[in-house]
This record gives structure tokens, sequence and C-alpha cells, in this order.
């Protein structure tokens, strides 16, 4: 089968670049054509230091950067190549509107099956024109992957017509292999007996972060706790809760990007991911954890309850409950849940991009 695929990839940053990469890969006895951005947000509209990762030449580039958000007349010129190679289908990456058209426009002019990638078909941070401007772009598409039942729903509350199928997010393997817990709490400068926990990922408001934080002004226990991410947006806030954290609480904050390089060492230093999201579809860090046999504390929303089994592979918990958070994560390590969670992490069969392959090109062959 011939396939175009529209998304960020590397060396953009975040986890729909990854995503894309991952699916590339995945894609190996197929025809692929990668396609990405010259430019995917405004500088001055980007809330981080940078949208691409800090050693560009770390590995070598799949696609073609010929998209360009703002540039209308790069529709055209995507759209030809895309036409040139022929595909099948084209996959289209999803997750916000600010793209919506300049996608719009290019998959008007292409001639081939489309169908949308869905990461988020509202944003966590919605405004009032998200919906108007995907629905827009939707009714291009003849089918939809959708990575958890929360966003098949959010899709078809929105009238899509086409045909939708779920695929679980597949477990992330490319960050290589767990190294060895005491040694990476060690280097982190923590005490490697100390139960340790970690929130990985880029600080949104929706992502929680002061809800973890506040729920451990009242833990009495020794705990250290990884922050590893970059903010986007004030820090200041968070900052002024972690100064008032007591003694008790240790803090390793990494407040940056990650590098694919660095992922294994705060993984492995973790013996619990914490997500305490005010919403979510999926998440990729629950991924990203699995990988590494870390059991996950989350909030009832979106799609994460679909993947982590509560109290089997990690906790459940309600969203904005500071106190609920503090409970959990007191039982879990008062009561040595989660060593038997890690075991039943390691032990678990998880969705591959194997399976993510196999069963995307049958969806594809029956929209054909």
């Amino acid at each position: 089968m011939r396939i175009a695929i529209l998304s960020p990839f590397f060396p953009l940053r975040g986890g729909i670049a990854q995503f894309a990469d991952a699916m590339h890969a995945a894609y190996t006895d197929q025809e692929v054509l990668a396609v990405s951005y010259s430019r995917q947000y405004p500088g001055l509209l980007f809330p981080g230091k940078s949208q691409f990762v800090d050693n560009p030449a770390a590995r070598a580039r799949v696609a073609e950067f010929t998209i360009d958000s703002l540039n209308p007349l790069s529709a055209h010129s995507t759209a030809a190549r895309i036409n040139e190679f022929n595909p099948d289908v084209v996959i289209v990456a999803y997750w916000m509107s600010f793209l919506a058209p300049i996608l719009t426009r290019i998959v008007k002019r292409v001639e081939a099956k489309k169908i949308a990638l869905v990461h988020n078909y509202i944003s966590h941070e919605a405004r009032f024109y998200d919906a108007l401007l995907a629905k827009r772009l939707f009714q291009h598409m003849e089918g939809a992957l959708c990575l958890s039942e929360a966003v098949k729903k959010q899709l078809q509350s929105h009238d899509f017509k086409g045909q939708v199928k779920v695929l679980p997010h597949p477990q992330y393997s490319h960050y290589g292999e767990k190294i060895n817990a005491a040694s990476a709490k060690e280097q982190l400068g923590f005490d490697s007996r100390t139960p340790t926990i970690l929130f990985f990922g880029l600080i949104r408001k929706y992502k929680g972060l002061d809800v973890l934080l506040e729920s451990l002004l009242t833990f009495s226990s020794n705990l250290q706790v990884i922050i590893a991410g970059e903010c986007y947006g004030d820090f200041a806030p968070y900052q002024e809760l972690i100064n008032t954290l007591p003694g008790n609480i240790k803090v390793h904050l990494a407040q940056k990007f990650i590098s694919d390089e660095d992922v294994p060492l705060y993984f492995s230093a973790a013996d619990l991911c914490v997500l305490p999201y005010r919403s979510a579809t999926q998440s990729g860090v629950t991924a990203v954890a699995h990988h590494f046999h870390v059991p996950v504390l989350a909030t009832r929303v979106g799609g994460i309850s679909e993947v982590v089994n509560d109290g089997v592979d990690g906790r459940l918990v309600d969203p904005e409950n500071p106190e609920a958070l503090r409970d959990a994560i007191t039982e879990i390590f008062s009561k040595n849940e989660y060593q038997q969670m890690k075991e039943n992490v390691k032990n678990s069969s998880r969705y591959t991009w194997d399976d993510f392959q196999e069963d995307s090109l049958q969806f594809f062959k029956s929209i054909l």
C-alpha cells in the first residue's frame, strides 16, 4: 500500500512528532511518503524555547518539510507532491485548530482517500472557533483513527460522518532499555531507597502539576519528586508551591525539554509516574512509563482510564482533588503496592506498533 503521512516529524519536538516517527517506522513493508512542516507555529506565538530538538543531527530525517502553516501557497505545492506520489491513503495528524486551515487547503487538493489520525478533536485549552475549523477539515475525511474511545466520542459528538476506528496508543520502545534504578536515583542526587515519583512532559495548566504539588504539602513520609519537562507559561506559581513543600519532600527539577537520551534516566529512577491531569484524551507518557515498567497514578479523565488498570498496574483518582492524590500516593508506598504494580506492568501484554500497523492497514482497506 502507498501511504502519505502529514504530520510533524523529527527534528520537530513533541509527542505528535514522536508518534509520527514511530508510525513511519512501523510501516516498513509499505511505500510511505512523510510530509512535515517547514514552519509549524509562528515564533512569536510559540510558548516554548524552541520547536526543534537540541541536536537535529542526532538521527536521519525521514520527512519532506513542505508545509508552512502561515503560507497558503505551501498547500498547493504540498498537495502536488502528494498527488505525484499517488498514495492510496493520506493520513493527516490532527490535534489543534490552528493548523486546520492549512491542512484543509491541502486535503481539498489531494486525490486519495483521507484518514484523520485524531490525537485531539478539540484542544485541551479549547477556543470558541475550534469546532468550526475542525469540522471544515473533517468534512473532507473518509475515515478517522482515534487513539482512545474518549476521542471517538468527541469526534462523533460533532457529527463526523466517516468511518471511525479506535486503536490504542502503542507502547514506545525507541528510548532504549531501563537502567539500574539505584544508579538512576543517585545520578539525580536522590537516595536509592526512598520512594520516587515522576511528573513528566510539557508543563501546562491542564496537566495539573499544581494539583500534585498541593497534594504534597501535607504528605507526611519521605518522598522524592522528579519534575521533568519544559513549562509553557509562567513557572513562578509552581516554584512557589515547591518552595513551601515540607522538608520530607525532596525535588529534582529539570525544567527543560527532555531529550530522548535522557528519558531512560528519569523513568528508571521513578517508582511511580503521576499524571494529575485536569483533562485528557490519551497520554503518550503512559506509553513511555509502561515501556520502563513504571506504574501510573492518574486522574479519571479522557482515555487514560482505558490504559491504566486501577489497582492492577496503577491507580485512578478523581481530577482536581489533591487529598485523593495524596492518599493514593501514601497507600501505594506504605502498603508496597507499587512493587506488585511494577511486576504487573512488566508482565502485561501491551499494544505494539506491529499491532498498530496490522489494524490500521485493515482499516484503510475497508475504506478503499
